[in-house]
């Protein structure tokens, strides 16, 4: 576990869209963060991490911000929708699944 600047605890990391060129990069080094959330090692990336852990992470965020009305936990949620929604943009097949 690491410390944040405000010596808050950190115990996980996403890859947000933040806009579009930073997404190009943000999301070619997601495949390493997924696999060291889900196994701790950057080697134990599955291509389900990509549809699954953000996805996850928005239920999260979406069940935070139901529980306390705390206007940074909806702007954080608003980063993690618009990254769940460039999913989605970015993978016609993930889509499609989606959709059904």
């Amino acid at each position: 576990m690491a410390l944040g600047v405000g010596r808050e605890n950190i115990t996980g990391i996403l890859p947000l869209y933040l806009f579009k060129e930073h997404w190009e990069i943000a999301r070619r080094k997601a495949p390493p963060v997924y696999g060291f959330i889900c196994t701790l090692d950057i080697m134990g990336y599955a291509s389900s991490q990509y549809f699954t852990v953000p996805y996850l992470v928005l239920l999260k965020i979406i069940e935070k911000c139901s529980a306390s009305k705390v206007e940074i936990l909806e702007k954080i949620k608003g980063y993690i929708l618009e990254t769940c929604k460039n999913i989605m943009t970015f993978n016609e097949e993930h889509r499609k699944i989606c959709i059904e």
